[in-house]
Order: C-alpha cells, then structure tokens, then sequence
C-alpha cells in the first residue's frame, strides 16, 4: 500500500518525525485516550516525541500500515489510523481521533479509505473491536458495513488483552 490515501477531506499518510508537536497537541495528550496509547498520567511531549518516532519507523515495515489522519482544509493532524495483518488476507484494524474533531465523520471517512487501500492489497476481511461503552466507534465500525461477531483469528485472540472488547468483522470481498 502507498505511503499515503487519500479522501474527500482527509490525507491518511505515514508519520513522519516532525508530526510529534501537532500529534501531541492534537490527540496525544488528551485524558480519554491516554489507555489507548498505554499512558498512566498526563503524557510529557517528549512521550509523543518517541512515540511519532516509534510509528514513523513502523510504517515501513511489511505488513502493518499505520497513518495520520490529517485533515484536508486545516493540514492539522487529528488522529491515528492503522492495520496490522493476523495472517495473510486478514488484518485488525486501530483508530483514534482526537476530541476536538470528534463528530464529525472523520472517523468513519479515514476507515473507508484504509479499508480501500486494503482491499487493493488483497485484504479479504478485517476486524476491529471496541470497548461496549464507545458507542460512537461502535456507529463507525457499523458505517462501514462491519458486523459484531464472536469469531475472531486466533492470533488476535492471543495478542489482546482485554477480554471486555465487542469484536466486528468485515469482508472486503463480497
């Protein structure tokens, strides 16, 4: 998949180091993502710096796509898009989108173009989970035609550690 998608008012493209600043400020720091990015208290940028570092190097590895979102008008980068593959047509899907940007589609425009670039890929199916209170991931997942399942690949299963997660399923090939 390229290094980059794009959509009607998004860019979904690979990190790169300087984003740390417009990452921290933007999604980053904010308390209600802080389990998400595996955070105990209040992130330092410096945490945000190591972390766009991490996923900048991430993104050239084979067969895992993670990209900012970044929204088209502002060029303000508003939250995290990615998919790692479980076995070879098959990929688990990750989302994030910062609070002030929250509401307004976004989510669900940036999984209709990883999911396109995915399906280019040869990517029949993907899944996606989320805690059953997000009920706003939960309308994502379910806008772009994904159904909750109880079956789920084995390798997802021995890598998760919440047991808690309702898990949706997508094929790509219909």
């Amino acid at each position: 998949m390229s290094d980059f998608q794009v959509t009607d008012r998004l860019v979904l493209r690979s990190f790169q180091y300087e984003d740390a600043a417009g990452f921290y400020e933007d999604v980053f720091r904010h308390p209600d993502l802080w389990e998400l990015f595996e955070l105990d208290a209040s992130p330092k940028f410096s945490q945000a710096q190591s972390y766009v570092s991490i996923r900048a190097d991430l993104s050239h590895r084979a067969r895992f796509y993670d990209y900012v979102i970044v929204h088209k008008e502002t060029d303000r980068l508003i939250g995290e898009i990615n998919a790692a593959y479980v076995k070879p047509d098959c990929a688990e899907l990750g989302y994030a989108i910062g609070p002030a940007f929250r509401g307004n589609g976004f989510a669900s425009e940036a999984v209709t173009g990883l999911l396109e670039g995915l399906r280019n890929e040869g990517i029949r199916e993907v899944y996606g989970s989320c805690a059953p209170s997000n009920h706003s991931s939960m309308r994502v997942l379910e806008n772009n035609l994904f159904t909750l399942t109880k079956e789920i690949p084995h390798r997802i299963y021995q890598m998760e550690e919440r047991s808690d997660l309702f898990w949706f399923h997508r094929s790509l090939f219909e």
